[in-house]
């Protein structure tokens, strides 16, 4: 079996990660989207914070 430049071969989800201090607030908790950098638009300060943990920030509520 031969794999091309580019052929994606494998895809995982990793069993786990931190999001570190400084970005904390500013990054989603689950899809790791840097809210300035986002996809869905959202600007720092736009990320919503767990109300149960008051630790975590999600983008939206699918991620939360």
């Amino acid at each position: 079996m031969a794999f091309k430049k580019g052929d994606l071969i494998l895809k995982s989800e990793p069993f786990a990660y931190v999001v570190r201090d400084e970005y904390r607030g500013r990054t989603c908790d689950n899809c790791l989207t840097l809210a300035n950098l986002s996809v869905h638009n959202l600007r720092n300060g736009d990320l919503r914070r767990c109300t149960r943990c008051l630790f975590s920030y999600y983008c939206n509520q699918e991620c939360q």
